[in-house]
Parts: C-alpha cells; structure tokens; sequence
C-alpha cells in the first residue's frame, strides 16, 4: 500500500518532463559524480602500491556509500513530508471546491432572491399604481356622486308638490294609507291598461293576419280554379284530338282490314291456281299428286322445275326443227 501511495505521489510530485531535459539531467549527475570522486583522492604519480589503492578506492567507496545511504535517508524523510504536505494541499483544494461550489450556490441563491424581491418590487410598484388609479377613479366617482345627489336633491324638491297631494289625496280616502299604496295602485292600473293594450294589439294584428291568411288563400283558390280550368280545357283539347285520331286509326283499320281481306282473296286464288297447275302438270305428266296442299312452295319449287324442263324440251324441239327445214331446205335445192 505504502509503495502504491509513494508511486502515486511520485507521479503527482514529479511531473513528466520531454527526454532531452531527462538526459541533460542524467550527464550533469554523472560529471558531478565524477568529479566527486576525483575530488576525494588524487594518487601520486610515483606511487604504484595496488594494495594501498584498494584501500585508499575502499575507504573512499565507503564514505561515499555512507554519505549515498544518509542522503537517502533524508530524501525518504522529504518524500514522506513532501506526501504530507501534498495530501493537505490536495484536501485543502477539494475543501477549497466545496467552498466555491457552496459560494456559487450562495451567489446563485442571492441572484435568484435579489431578482424575486425585484420581481416583487416591480409588482408591489403596479399594484400601488393600480391602487393610486383605483383610489382616483372613487373620488372621481364619489364627486359624480355628489353631483347626482344634488341632481336629486332638486328633482325631489321639485316633485315635492306631488308628495304633498298624493298626502292630501291619502287623507281624502280611506282606501290609502301610505301614498306608497297609491303609486302601487297608478303602477298595477298603468301595467293593466299596457297589458290591454297589447292584448288588443295582439288580437288586432291576430286579425290583420288572419285577413291576410284568408285573402292569401283567396287568392291561392282563384289560382287553383283557375289552373284547373287550364287543365280542363287542356283535357278537352286533347279528347277531341284523340277522338279524331281515333276515327283516323278506325278508318286506316278498315282500310287494313279491307286490304287484307283483298290480300287474303288473292294469295288464295293464287294458291288455287298453283294447286292447279300443279295438279294439271302432274296429269299431263303422268305423275301421283304426292305434295300436299297446305305446302305451296313445295308446289312452286315443282312448277318451276317443270318449267325448266318444258324450257329445255321447247330449245331441244326448236333445233330439231331447224335442223329438219334445213333438210328440206337442201333436198329441194337438189330436186330444183
């Protein structure tokens, strides 16, 4: 522990210097050191007794060493007084830290109440001007005061006469026994007669609306009567238009009936004549009727394929009739 605390101090005590310092030091120990030892003992040049020198080098050897222990000595004496002392200084410095940090707690704590009490200070100053105003504004008020007393002081004394008879009208009558009771009387009669009043123009406007609520629906009923005369005579309108578009479409149906009807007449007759001829065809030819009567196209596509046939025979028979004339034609030309 105690060469732990030593190192510690060591490295407090002396700080690091740079190397060349360190070596410059370290050669000036050495040539004092030297010239220490040359110092103590300078041998003769003449003597050359070896035993004389070892004795003389050992003697010297250990003063020197005497002298290098109490030097030693003493130095570990200051070291530990140096420790000492360097310990005080380091607990001298920490209590030197609490003191400026308690300082600047105090200072802060000082800045903080001087700003308060100025803060407060300033506050205190607006509400004594708040105060001051507030003070003036009452005796501002207090003179309005005294200014509207004396106002009614004349408005009283001017009145006074209505006292006296309202006195006089209160002896007069049994009914009254304060004059307050007759101004209660003129108040609930004034309020009876605002009250009539607004009955009466409430039930006078009640009638004006009523009036106009009963010309609006007039008015609204003649607009009425009068859109559904529109509406009738449109009604009428379109009720003659359809009963003449009825009678146009009554008389294109007879036409179309009738129409049909004559169509009716001929597509018959029409079927008839290919029954017919179809039936004349298949007697000329010599056939079974196999096609029915209902089935007219079949009949149809049966006469035109007999058309053809007749067409093809009728070219056939025209060129075997040429053919022969012009036999004739040569045989007469021979006989002539």
């Amino acid at each position: 522990m105690s060469k732990i605390k030593m190192k510690k101090t060591l490295t407090r005590t002396f700080p690091r210097v740079p190397v060349y310092d360190q070596v410059r030091e370290y050669l000036t120990s050495v040539a004092t050191a030297q010239q220490t030892l040359s110092s103590g003992y300078e041998p003769e040049k003449g003597d050359t007794n070896p035993n004389l020198q070892l004795v003389l080098s050992q003697a010297l050897f250990s003063e020197v060493n005497a002298d290098l222990g109490a030097r030693k000595q003493f130095y570990k004496k200051e070291r530990v007084v140096l420790n000492q002392e360097w310990e005080d200084l380091e607990e001298k410095e920490r209590a030197l830290r609490d003191n400026f940090v308690k300082l600047n707690k105090f200072i802060q704590g000082n800045k903080e109440k001087r700003q308060r009490a100025a803060e407060r200070l300033h506050e205190d100053i607006k509400t004594v001007k708040k105060t001051k105003a507030h003070i003036e504004q009452l005796k501002k008020d207090y003179a309005d005061l005294e200014e509207i007393k004396l106002l009614f002081d004349k408005e009283i004394a001017a009145h006074r006469l209505y006292q006296e008879y309202l006195y006089q009208t209160m002896k007069l009558s049994n009914e009254f026994k304060n004059p307050f009771n007759i101004i209660d009387r003129y108040e609930s009669l004034m309020a009876t007669k605002a009250e009539l009043g607004q009955r009466q123009t409430h039930a006078l406007e009640s009638l004006e609306f009523a009036k106009l609520r009963l010309s609006k629906k007039a008015d609204e009923n003649n607009l009425a009567i009068l859109g559904f005369s529109n509406v009738l005579s449109s009604f009428v309108s379109r009720y003659q238009l359809a009963v003449a578009t009825s009678l146009q479409w009554e008389r294109i149906v007879n036409n179309i009936k009738n129409n049909s009807l004559n169509k009716y007449k001929e597509i018959t007759e029409v079927k008839q004549c290919c029954r017919n001829t179809y039936l004349l065809m298949c007697r000329r030819k010599g056939e079974v009727p196999k096609i029915p009567e209902d089935n007219v196209e079949k009949q149809l596509v049966y006469i035109k394929k007999t058309l053809k046939q007749l067409a093809s025979v009728r070219t056939e028979a025209a060129s075997r009739t040429k053919e022969t004339f012009s036999s004739v034609r040569v045989e007469l030309s021979k006989l002539t």
